[in-house]
């Protein structure tokens, strides 16, 4: 059974890092983000618009970063995100797409000429990516390289991941030794509607 976090060293551990949001998703890191495409597509509209507008997460922890978020989209998938990302009453303004697929090694440096122009970014979503596993020693490079991008921005970066190819043998020994932060999309989801229900429930002191 995997671990929800690979280290490689103590001085990774998960007390020491900062967060985008408080014990899920560590500021200015890696994270995979994996489940089925309709729960994806409703955490990361739920994780954008948190960002992008502000205030409190689903279980009440406050969003301290609020900024800008870049997408990787193709169109298609830009068009059934996007809707999401407004019911949330994510800000527009703040919302920024690049067209997907974005291939993780040769479309690096479009990325980051990307990503750098914007000083508040705090979130990246990599929507529609192309990586080959077997490329491996290709594919390591370039995780090391996304995480320099995480940690010079500051700006957690989210590969979504829906055909769970992030498993024993493929991306995992990409990943190996790069700290980086593993979610479930469907639990997520789960844990922040059964927080928001926790709190309706709570009673109020007269």
């Amino acid at each position: 059974m995997r671990k929800d976090w690979d280290f490689f060293s103590p001085e990774t551990s998960p007390d020491r890092f900062d967060w985008l949001w408080a014990g899920k998703v560590p500021r200015g890191k890696l994270v995979i983000l994996k489940g089925d495409c309709d729960s994806l597509n409703e955490a990361a509209a739920l994780l954008a618009a948190k960002v992008t507008r502000g205030g409190l997460w689903p279980d009440y922890a406050i969003v301290w970063d609020r900024g800008a978020v870049r997408v990787v989209a193709a169109a298609e998938t830009g068009r059934a995100f996007y809707p999401r990302f407004k019911a949330r009453n994510g800000d527009s303004n703040r919302l920024h797409f690049l067209p997907g697929p974005l291939d993780l090694w040769s479309g690096m440096a479009q990325l980051t000429r990307h990503t750098i122009v914007h000083p508040d970014l705090k979130l990246v979503l990599m929507m529609d990516y192309v990586a080959c596993p077997s490329r491996l020693r290709e594919l390591r490079t370039a995780f090391k390289l996304y995480e320099g991008l995480a940690s010079m921005t500051r700006a957690s970066i989210v590969f979504l991941d829906a055909s769970s190819l992030i498993a024993p043998g493929t991306f995992a020994d990409a990943l190996a030794g790069i700290p980086h932060r593993i979610l479930d999309s469907r639990q997520l989801l789960v844990e922040t509607q059964s927080a928001g229900k926790r709190q309706g429930a709570a009673p109020v002191a007269s």
